[in-house]
Formats: structure tokens, C-alpha cells, sequence
């Protein structure tokens, strides 16, 4: 039996009336659209649009088979701040919806607050996201961050559709907002 998954696609995506799609929230100031397929060798077949989806089960099977996939997450250092990556596989993008995996990266980073955006297909990073550090310490964080969604959103050099300049805000592994990238605290 084929499997489900979530599939986040850009806001504009040109096949939306033809996918079984849906926003995240409808609360967020830039929702993402995530469409469901099934992954096939090649290619992701879309689950057609039809009036009898029951998108919450849709959406609560696509997760658990997406929580199947184990990814590792990376830290890196860029002028002694911290980031994480978890990305290079298939669904690494779609990974920011897990919330375990999520959690992960708050361990990694030593901090229950995140940002984290996934601009590409198989792209994801997070940072931390504290209040309480020093406002240019704070601010020059945001000004990389920000930087690294929009240089890689913009960056077709290894040929992963773009999703979104989204950023999501995160606590303790649950998405609580998601912004457009230039955001500041």
C-alpha cells in the first residue's frame, strides 16, 4: 500500500485546484499550502481534489508516515552563532510539520524557541529564537537567518523546486506562527 505524505508547495502553486491541498492555518500571517502525494519512484503522485477528503485524518496519516523518516540534524557555527540543517533527503522540508523532529533541533540548539524554514525541496534550517539575548547579538542572528532562506530560495543551482521565504516560529517542536522571511522580532 502506497504511502501519504504532506508535500509543502508555494503559496502560488500552479496546480492547487488540481491537488488535494490545504493551508496549515488559516491563523498565520503566511500560511504554507501542503498538498498530499504519494511518493513514487520518480515522481510524487497528488491526491486529486474530491469533495469527501477528510483533510484532518489526511493530514494526521500523512504526518505519522512522515515521522517514519529519521533525519539527522547538523549544527554549524557562522560568526559564533549557531544553526542547524536537517537536509538532503526527500522530505527534509516537510519535516518542519514533525514535531519530534522539531524537538530535536531545540535540543541541538539548547533552546525551546525556533525559527526554522525550509525554502527548497529537501531543505530545512533553524536557529534559535531568544528573546532574552543581547538585541545586536539577537538581530545579527535574524539578519543571517533571514539571509540563508532568501540566498537559498533564489538559488537554482542544484535544482530543488523552491517552497517559501516562510518562517516558522517554534516552540518546543510545535509550529505557533509562520511569517514571510525579512521578519524581526
Amino acid at each position: 500500500m502506497k504511502r501519504i505524505y504532506p508535500i509543502l508547495k508555494p503559496p502560488d502553486w500552479r496546480h492547487i485546484d488540481k491537488a488535494a491541498c490545504c493551508l496549515l492555518s488559516d491563523e498565520y500571517e503566511y500560511p504554507p499550502l501542503i498538498a498530499f502525494a504519494y511518493d513514487a519512484p520518480e515522481q510524487f503522485e497528488f491526491l486529486p481534489v474530491a469533495a469527501d477528503i477528510d483533510f484532518d485524518k489526511l493530514f494526521e496519516d500523512a504526518l505519522e508516515n512522515l515521522s517514519q523518516h529519521n533525519y539527522q540534524w547538523e549544527v554549524f557555527e557562522h560568526d559564533g552563532l549557531e544553526f542547524a540543517a536537517s537536509s538532503g533527503h526527500t522530505f527534509s522540508a516537510e519535516k518542519i510539520l514533525d514535531e519530534m523532529h522539531m524537538q530535536g533541533a531545540c535540543e541541538l540548539l539548547s533552546s525551546k524557541l525556533l525559527i526554522a524554514a525550509a525554502p527548497r525541496r529537501t531543505c530545512l534550517f533553524a536557529t534559535k529564537h531568544d528573546v532574552n539575548e543581547i538585541h545586536e547579538d539577537r538581530h545579527r542572528r535574524y539578519e543571517m537567518f533571514n539571509h540563508m532562506i532568501r540566498s537559498t530560495f533564489t538559488d537554482d543551482s542544484f535544482g530543488h523546486a523552491p517552497i517559501s521565504q516562510a518562517i516558522y516560529m517554534i516552540d518546543d517542536g510545535e509550529i505557533y506562527e509562520v511569517v514571510e522571511a525579512g521578519w524581526t522580532d
